[in-house]
């Protein structure tokens, strides 16, 4: 089974992280949320969303990672060492 994460930070724009969750669980695609900033995260639009794991889930190989943007969402993503790490990771 395929299988993607999204990673969410405080500010996250919610339609690009709740979309996307949607329609890959739909394809049969297990997705994982996982909050960068803690476990329940506040996206820019005040809506706070219950991730299903913390960084330590950046271990994983993942076939997809989806960022978010929205602000301050998109900069508390670049501003994560952990994050930077299994992009670049991700990357090779």
């Amino acid at each position: 089974m395929k299988h993607a994460c999204i990673l969410l930070a405080e500010g996250f724009e919610e339609v690009e992280a709740l979309t996307p969750a949607d329609y890959l669980r739909r394809a049969g695609i297990e997705v994982t949320l996982i909050g960068v900033t803690s476990s329940a995260v506040k996206g820019s639009h005040g809506i706070t969303v219950q991730t299903d794991a913390g960084t330590e889930a950046l271990q994983r190989e993942y076939d997809a990672i989806v960022l978010p943007g929205g602000m301050p969402g998109a900069a508390n993503l670049a501003e994560s060492a952990a994050v930077r790490a299994r992009i670049q990771q991700q990357h090779r």
